[in-house]
């Protein structure tokens, strides 16, 4: 084994354990009160809230692994996980996660920069769009002068939405190393030790 990293996320920690004791003085609070005829109903909430905080609790920990073989991820105790083989990674860099980004598991539609391509974006102007202002782009009648344009605008639209930007896997932090798949993905790994994670991937696909 290469490298072996569990990043804590303390934040979910925190919610996690704020979380349990709401459900915990809920469930203490509603056993206080008189027998209710509608069980099945009690038994329901209780097994949503002790799910809830399962998933929760899966989201505290993230745990990075390098072998000879993968480079894996796993959430917690392993009920969410992932793993990439060496030998289809491209590229792996450094990067700063958007607050917006958010935590978790997360495929992300809009694109940082979208990349120029005439074949995509017909008269394309060296501007970079963000999904919202590229779709009003190729509404635009300065556009699409005819229909075989209009094939190109349903294929482009549907490489934008149909399948997310990249995929994002995070628990604390805005640092992540991201890696380029030798088909074209993007994986973006949450780390609170990114330089050294980048310089095992790299590394390890020489």
């Amino acid at each position: 084994m290469k490298y072996k990293h569990t990043q804590i996320g303390y934040l979910m920690l925190v919610v996690t354990l704020a979380v349990a004791v709401l459900f915990a003085w809920a469930y203490i609070t509603a056993s206080a009160e008189p027998p209710s005829v509608d069980s099945g109903t009690n038994l329901l909430v209780t097994a949503v809230m002790v799910l809830i905080i399962l998933i929760l609790a899966s989201f505290t920990s993230l745990q990075v692994i390098v072998d000879e073989k993968y480079l894996r991820i796993r959430f917690g105790w392993g009920v969410f996980k992932k793993k990439f083989l060496l030998d289809d990674i491209a590229s792996a860099k450094t990067v700063k996660n958007h607050w917006y980004y958010g935590w978790g598991i997360r495929g992300w539609l809009w694109p940082e920069a979208p990349q120029q391509n005439n074949s995509c974006i017909p008269h394309s102007s060296s501007r970079h769009l963000c999904l919202k202002k590229f779709l009003s782009y190729l509404d635009s009648s300065q556009i699409f002068l005819n229909k075989s344009d209009a094939k190109l605008r349903t294929n482009c639209t549907t490489y934008f939405v149909a399948e997310p930007r990249m995929w994002i896997y995070n628990i604390s932090g805005f640092d992540a190393v991201e890696i380029k798949m030798k088909n074209g993905k993007l994986y973006r790994v949450g780390t609170d030790e990114p330089e050294k994670l980048e310089q095992v991937i790299l590394q390890s696909i020489k």
